[in-house]
Order: C-alpha cells, then sequence, then structure tokens
C-alpha cells in the first residue's frame, strides 16, 4: 500500500514520467499541442454546447493535426437534461484546485477554452459542458487505472484534513496525466454507451464518483456506485 506521506513525490514522478514535466510547471497549451501529445490512433469524441462555434473549430483543428484519427465532435444543445446541473459540479472541481481530470487549453488566439477528460462516461449525460467549455470522454490505461484506484484507497484510510490536502494534490495530479489516455466508446439511443470490448465498469473511475467520494461520507462502496 502506499505510504500517506509518499503521495506528493509519486504524483509528480507519475507526471514526469507520462508528460516529462512536473505538475507544478505545465503551461496552458494550444489545442493543437494537446491532440499532438496523444497517439494518432486515439479515436477522440469531443462534445459541446450546440449554442456555441466552438465544434467548427475543433473539429477543423482535429481534421487538420490528426489527420485519418478517429475524431468527430457532437453538438449538445443547452437544453438536454443535465446541462442545468454543470454549474454546481464545475464550481465543485474548481474548489479542488482546477478542472477534475482536465485542463485549460487555447482553441482561440484570444480565448481559453476549458477540457475536461472523463475516465468513464457516468449515467448523468454531460459532466462538463459549458459555454466555451467541452468534454472528452476517454478510457484510462488500466496500470494508471491501478494506480489511481490504490491512491485512492490510501486516501480512504487518512482523517478528514489529510484527505483535504491529499485529495487536491492528486485531482491536480490527474488532471496532466490526462495526455497518456484513450478514447474508446459510442453514442447510442441513451446516450454515451461504453463499447463491449473496454472491460467491466468495476475498472472504471469517473468523474462523478471520484466528486461523490470526497463530498460523501459514505466511501466504503464508491468503487461499486456505477456498477
Amino acid at each position: 500500500a502506499l505510504r500517506p506521506d509518499s503521495l506528493p513525490r509519486l504524483l509528480n514522478s507519475l507526471s514526469t514520467s507520462f508528460l516529462g514535466k512536473n505538475v507544478t510547471q505545465m503551461p496552458v497549451p494550444k489545442l493543437e499541442q494537446l491532440l499532438r501529445s496523444l497517439p494518432s490512433s486515439i479515436p477522440l469524441v469531443f462534445i459541446t454546447n450546440d449554442e456555441t462555434d466552438l465544434a467548427q473549430d475543433i473539429q477543423s483543428i482535429a481534421d487538420r493535426v490528426v489527420a485519418g484519427a478517429q475524431t468527430r465532435v457532437r453538438r449538445l444543445a443547452s437544453s438536454e437534461e443535465g446541462v442545468r446541473r454543470l454549474p454546481k459540479i464545475v464550481t465543485e472541481a474548481s474548489y479542488l484546485g482546477q478542472w477534475l481530470l482536465g485542463s485549460t487549453v487555447i482553441v482561440r488566439s484570444h480565448q481559453r477554452f476549458h477540457i475536461a477528460f472523463l475516465t468513464r462516461p457516468t449515467a448523468l449525460f454531460p459532466q462538463a459542458i459549458l459555454d466555451q467549455s467541452t468534454l472528452v470522454a476517454c478510457e484510462a490505461p488500466k496500470t494508471l487505472r491501478q494506480i489511481i484506484s490504490q491512491m485512492l484507497d490510501e486516501l480512504h484510510q487518512s482523517n478528514w484534513q489529510q484527505r483535504n490536502e491529499k485529495w487536491r494534490r492528486l485531482a491536480l495530479s490527474l488532471s496532466h496525466l490526462t495526455a497518456s489516455i484513450a478514447l474508446r466508446g459510442r453514442f447510442g439511443r441513451n446516450g454515451w454507451r461504453i463499447g463491449t470490448n473496454i472491460g467491466s465498469q468495476s475498472d472504471w473511475i469517473g468523474a462523478q464518483v471520484l466528486l461523490d467520494w470526497h463530498y460523501n461520507s459514505q466511501y466504503k462502496d464508491w468503487k461499486k456506485k456505477d456498477e
């Protein structure tokens, strides 16, 4: 098991090994840079608010940077179920230091946009779509899922003050590990559906599950929350 005092050092080590940079030294990248940091074979699905013209910008950039990759942009109207809950979700994520499992990127030269990465799409879809914001649903590598799971198990054994600080560091580091995340999935009649070749749902860690774990006093069954 991970020792509580080893968590910050381990997180920095993981971030350095995945991205080559310390988590405290991450500049705001352009979307082109983010896309180039991912393997060209990774299929990406960006979901944006229908009331913005961001979708067209992302699609044109993706077509140019990752030619031949399975990159799609889906528009989602603001009237869709779940959008009303987004300000609260974003506020909670921002309280932890920045976007949970996400980052800020420059899509247009004069404006920054938030991109949130989820390790598993959750029941309420979408999770992080606001004006000038996008969501990328994705699958984390199995080894990364295991590491995160182990960290969270260790956090569970800490007292509340320790959990608050360690959680913030964990969320900050996770947000910079997303360059290693691959996306798989498809759209169905009921929204996002997980492909059958991905694995059991218990292997996934969703953003909402993580938030619930942090704010809910009943931690012990968090892994099975969405099974």
